[in-house]
């Protein structure tokens, strides 16, 4: 999957949380992300992982789920735009 850093900006500025910010600023958060590529199945992360990043959904859904239960259930379900894993990031807190 290939994503420009234009469409990296134009996800960035339809985002709610980053919408407010000034160009400068969009432009540095662009240049810090990072894509990666994830499919059906795998796992982003799981309960108490350490929080050292967010994610921005630029294609497809994901469903979060939390999977130590039975059964598994869903609490989530995201796409293109969605924003996930901020507040872990924001309070410094395990997942």
């Amino acid at each position: 999957m290939h994503i420009t850093r234009r469409e990296i900006l134009d996800l960035l500025i339809q985002t709610p949380l980053f919408s407010h910010l000034p160009e400068g600023s969009l432009n540095l958060l662009a240049d810090a992300m990072a894509v990666k590529e994830f499919r059906q199945g795998d796992f982003i992360f799981a309960i108490n992982d350490s929080s050292e990043e967010m994610f921005l959904i630029s294609e497809g859904e994901i469903i979060l789920k939390l999977s130590n239960q039975e059964p598994e259930s869903c609490f989530a379900q995201l796409k293109r735009g969605d924003l996930f894993g901020v507040l872990a990031i924001v309070f410094d807190d395990p997942r």
